[in-house]
């Protein structure tokens, strides 16, 4: 079962977080919710479980087209990378990941405000537009934060 989304992706409605789930623990989870059939799974920069999911996934040989990956920008969210240094931890993300790309991408929370903020979606878009996200999104985000992004996004 999957829900469209506004650009009309289709992401599947149950997916494994793993967030807290780092090391040996986070592969094998990964492993056994692949096994179980589960194809959605969100990890975040935060977590720092990223090149374990990569791993885990590489070792199911699920094919990538089966698979949902969401992951978040974590640092540049809070304020603590500067926007242009989003590419960067995004090619970061994908190598840990092992894969070209990912599915939804979004912001971890809503640290940042105003121009900061604006400037680090247009670094999300510009990642968007390189065709290595199908979609972009925010989490953690409060009705002002979303308001303030709507202006601009």
């Amino acid at each position: 079962v999957s829900v469209r989304l506004a650009n009309g992706l289709q992401m599947p409605v149950v997916g494994f977080g793993t967030w807290k789930l780092d090391g040996e623990a986070c592969y094998t989870a990964v492993q056994r919710a692949l096994e179980l059939g589960i194809r959605h799974i969100d990890t975040a920069e935060a977590y720092g479980n990223e090149a374990e999911i990569g791993r885990a996934i590489k070792d199911s040989q699920t094919p990538r087209q089966d698979l949902f990956i969401t992951t978040k920008a974590t640092s540049v969210a809070l304020g603590m990378a500067d926007p242009s240094s989003l590419e960067a931890i995004f090619a970061t993300q994908l190598q840990a990941l092992q894969t070209d790309y990912v599915d939804v991408y979004m912001l971890h929370a809503a640290g940042i405000k105003g121009e900061q903020l604006q400037a680090v979606w247009q670094s999300m878009e510009a990642v968007h537009e390189m065709g290595r996200v199908r979609a972009l999104g925010v989490s953690n985000f409060g009705i002002d934060e979303l308001e303030e992004l709507w202006g601009f996004a």
